[in-house]
C-alpha cells in the first residue's frame, strides 16, 4: 500500500528517476494506493536531457508495491520497490518502454501497459 509522501521509482524511459507521491486520486477519503491506482507525484530526480524537469507535478500509475499480494490460488508475491509510470493529462503514457516485470492484476483496464511490457508475472 502506497500512501502520500511515499518515495517511488519511475520505471519507464521518460527520463525521470525518482519522485514523491502528493496524493492518491479517486476521492477525498482514499488514503492508501494499491496496484493499478492513479496518483499525483512531484518529480524529485530527473535526467538533464529529459523534457520533464525536477519539481514538476505529473499523474502516475502504480505498477509495483512492496506490500505482499495474495492471489486466489495461494501464491504470495512481493516486489522490491514501489514504482510505476508517468501519465499525460489524457491518461496516455509519457514513455514508450517499461523496465522489469508487471503483475497480472494490472491487465483489466491497461491493455497498452501490457503490450509494451516484456515480462508478466
Amino acid at each position: 500500500m502506497i500512501q502520500t509522501f511515499s518515495k517511488v521509482k519511475i520505471i519507464d524511459n521518460s527520463g525521470v528517476k525518482k519522485s514523491k507521491i502528493i496524493g492518491i486520486l479517486g476521492g477525498t477519503k482514499r488514503k492508501p494506493g494499491k496496484i493499478g491506482f492513479n496518483a499525483v507525484v512531484a518529480v524529485k530526480k530527473a535526467n538533464t536531457t529529459s523534457k520533464i524537469k525536477e519539481g514538476e507535478v505529473k499523474k502516475f500509475k502504480i505498477l509495483r508495491d512492496k506490500h505482499t499480494i495474495f492471489r486466489k490460488d495461494g501464491i504470495k508475491i512481493n516486489m522490491n520497490e514501489n514504482s510505476g509510470v508517468l501519465l499525460k493529462d489524457n491518461n496516455s503514457l509519457v514513455g514508450n518502454r517499461i523496465k522489469g516485470p508487471l503483475l497480472r492484476e494490472i491487465k483489466k483496464n491497461n491493455r497498452k501497459l501490457m503490450s509494451i511490457c516484456k515480462n508478466i508475472l
